[in-house]
């Protein structure tokens, strides 16, 4: 159970405290517990570092959660891999999360969607710095000389934990770091994988995409096994689906079926708006925040925020 879904428990569990009164004592925003509590607003890490010391006073017991890492992964390209990684880490930022995005694909395009100018990338001096985009939202841009650093890499015995000791050390100033991984499941992609706390796969309602979704399953398995890691799926996320489509019905009935509650409710619809708003290097919600696109990537994290 979650910092969050602990407070929310204790708070309900014990309606003779005044939610005003904690607000006040927090210095939390007048309503912003009501708003909690009834699922219509996160906490975010400063949030909580208020509450949770006010709310010890009272008998809470709880240590706070610190960031959580999402690698997002598939080996099959054209998936909205980038665009997702880019529209839920912007709307967690909305939400008033800390977030760095991470470009860990020599193509380097959540860099550009970002509208970022690509100088270095998170193995090099000049661009291991995390850039900001605007506010609680940075990113660790990339370039197309990550592909050469990999032969460099593989020569320590860590050569799987390379990531991770970048970014452990940003853990301290975020809520979510979500990296954006090539479309393989080679080196860089393996190294997100180990660095992560969870994986989150986006796939489309097609036979060959969602096929694939069980050789990733198999290779978390291996990395598990092999290098004694706990990593598991956060959630299975379906992207540019058109419920026009009978075949992309059919493929996400199977799907449902076949994976249950690791496939998240909310899918993100076939929508031109994405499409326009990477053209012009912007997330879904600077371009077009009533946007079915953008209601949808909302809805999902939301989503993704209760299985945290």
């Amino acid at each position: 159970m979650s910092s969050q879904d602990k407070i929310k428990a204790f708070l309900k569990e014990r309606d003779a405290i005044s939610i005003s009164s904690i607000e006040k004592e927090s210095g939390l925003p007048a309503t912003l517990l009501s708003k909690f509590l009834k699922g219509n607003r996160p906490l975010n890490t400063s949030h909580l570092k208020k509450i949770i010391p006010i709310l010890e006073k009272y008998g809470y017991e709880g240590v706070q959660d610190g960031c959580k890492i999402i690698a997002v992964v598939n080996h099959k390209g054209g998936v909205s891999k980038t665009t997702s990684t880019q529209n839920i880490g912007a709307c967690l930022a909305n939400f008033g999360y800390s977030v760095l995005l991470v470009d860990l694909d020599s193509q380097a395009n959540l860099t550009e969607n970002c509208g970022i100018e690509a100088e270095g990338n998170l193995f090099d001096k000049s661009g291991s710095t995390p850039v900001n985009i605007r506010e609680n939202l940075d990113i660790i841009p990339c370039d197309l000389f990550l592909h050469d650093k990999e032969n460099e890499l593989r020569q320590d015995l860590d050569q799987w934990y390379k990531v991770k000791k970048r970014l452990d050390p940003l853990r301290v100033n975020y809520d979510f770091i979500l990296i954006d991984t090539a479309p393989n499941l080679l080196y860089f992609t393996t190294n997100a994988m180990v660095a992560a706390d969870e994986i989150l796969i986006p796939t489309q309602a097609q036979k060959n995409s969602a096929g694939g979704i069980g050789r990733i399953m198999e290779y978390l398995d291996q990395i598990n096994e092999q290098l004694t890691q706990n990593k598991r799926i956060m959630g299975i996320a379906i992207t540019q689906y058109s419920a026009l489509q009978k075949a992309q019905e059919i493929v996400e009935e199977n799907i449902q079926d076949s994976l249950g509650d690791l496939v998240f409710d909310q899918v993100i619809p076939l929508n031109s708006a994405v499409q326009q708003a990477n053209l012009l290097n912007q997330d879904i919600f600077e371009y077009q925040p009533k946007s079915k696109a953008a209601q949808a990537y909302q809805k999902l994290t939301k989503e993704i925020l209760r299985r945290y």
